[in-house]
């Protein structure tokens, strides 16, 4: 077995429209994933119109944070959100402001190596470990939708491994190799339309439509999901997919 084999469900579509129930009792609208993505890339992307002045805020609210963690049952990573805060706002600067203007014309090799690299530093620079891959793929994945990101988890990986039992993935950028390559393959399976973005301000609207028209966000975003869905058919512990683990070989 070296390709997914299971039908992709609705939930890839529901989780981008609805709004999460493991989050303010799923009756608020920033759980979409159309609005974390506005969220998270929308606030980067006024940053950097304005030259990543933010009145003296932070440039991901520490509520966004709370969400994505609730979202996407992440492992608490011994910060508070407070604290989160602050070092994504260090980290956005440091590593993402210098290279945002830039990341448009990357050609597509580049792309590939620069995401691996940036989830890394993420893990050890913000979280302070490269096991927490999980936590810094899934931030990355919403920050940064014009990079080829793919969301990591243990169960990700098991799947993975599953698919390709004579591949050694011995950290991120392994697992990320498998992952363009699984994506090449299933290329055709992916949903072909676009959603459109829910929100309700016209330029983050226009923004995130635009970047998902330019990227293949939406394609690695269903990936994910036939990623689970397919470790579901294997009887895999549904916690593996989003509590925090590490690329390295379980």
């Amino acid at each position: 077995m070296n390709d997914i084999d299971k039908a992709l469900s609705n939930e890839v579509l529901n989780r981008w429209s609805n709004p999460h129930p493991d989050f303010a009792s799923g009756n608020d609208p920033r759980s979409t994933e159309s609005s974390l993505l506005g969220l998270f890339y929308g606030s980067l992307d006024r940053a950097a119109a304005y030259n990543w002045l933010n009145g003296g805020r932070t440039l991901i609210d520490k509520t966004f944070l709370r969400i994505l963690w609730a979202t996407e049952s992440l492992e608490p990573t011994g910060l508070s959100f407070d604290e989160m805060a602050s070092r994504v706002d260090y980290y956005v600067r440091q590593e993402l402001a210098p290279l945002w203007d830039e990341l448009d014309e990357l050609n597509h090799e580049q792309r590939h190596q620069l995401a691996p690299q940036l989830v890394e530093k993420a893990a050890t620079g913000l979280f302070g470990s490269q096991y927490n891959e999980s936590a810094a793929s899934r931030l990355l994945f919403f920050l940064c939708p014009q990079l080829p990101v793919f969301p990591f988890s243990h169960g990700h990986l098991q799947v993975l491994q599953a698919l390709h039992p004579d591949t050694r993935i011995s950290d991120y950028a392994d697992y990320h190799i498998a992952c363009r390559q699984l994506l090449g393959r299933n290329m055709p399976k992916i949903y072909p339309q676009l959603p459109q973005s829910h929100s309700p301000c016209n330029n983050e609207r226009t923004a995130v439509n635009q970047i998902l028209s330019q990227s293949d966000w939406w394609p690695r975003r269903v990936l994910s999901q036939q990623l689970k869905e397919q470790g579901d058919s294997m009887s895999l512990d549904t916690t593996a997919f989003g509590l925090r683990g590490s690329s390295q070989a379980a």
